[in-house]
């Protein structure tokens, strides 16, 4: 199903969305074993905070589309009260919109699934996603594949919404 997805189609007005948050954000294609692709987008070259839209292939996640940010060093970058803060603000201050995309925090446990524990909005529980160890986390839209491809513009509004976050944490 994720081979019926034009993605390709997608990529440039994606990246004329990110590159508006980032002007100097570089694009990374990857495509693996499993029908596993990747389009992303790196401030720096970080690739623990990176912008992804994904599908993670057959085994892992069947018919799942994922849009959405890692930033698997999260306990590291946000040791600092600053940075925490920031980082905590990046969310708080989008919450209601990205939960309106339907935008979540979670985190999984290795790479043989994604998202598997799902974090509430609320402020403590974004307190605690941002600052527990956890080998992947990720602030991620998923759409089920099997409904059919989701549309054009509601990908590009997910990229837009976690796009300023992203931003954000990359300068931590």
């Amino acid at each position: 199903m994720a081979d019926h997805l034009s993605l390709g189609s997608l990529t440039e007005p994606l990246t004329a969305i990110v590159r508006r948050e980032a002007p100097s954000a570089t694009l990374h294609l990857n495509q693996g074993d499993d029908q596993y692709w990747c389009t992303s987008w790196r401030i720096n070259d970080r690739t623990d905070r990176e912008l992804f839209v994904e599908y993670p292939g057959r085994s892992v996640a069947p018919d799942v589309l994922r849009i959405g940010v890692y930033f698997r060093d999260a306990p590291d970058a946000t040791a600092a009260d600053t940075n925490r803060t920031a980082a905590l603000e990046a969310l708080t201050t989008r919450r209601h919109a990205l939960a309106a995309l339907g935008v979540a925090c979670t985190f999984t446990a290795g790479s043989a699934t994604r998202d598997d524990e799902s974090f509430a909005w609320r402020t403590p529980d974004l307190v605690r996603w941002l600052t527990t160890s956890c080998a992947n986390r990720d602030l991620v839209w998923r759409w089920d594949l099997r409904a059919g491809p989701p549309p054009a513009d509601h990908i590009q509004s997910v990229v837009q919404g976690v796009a300023p976050v992203w931003r954000i944490w990359n300068a931590l």
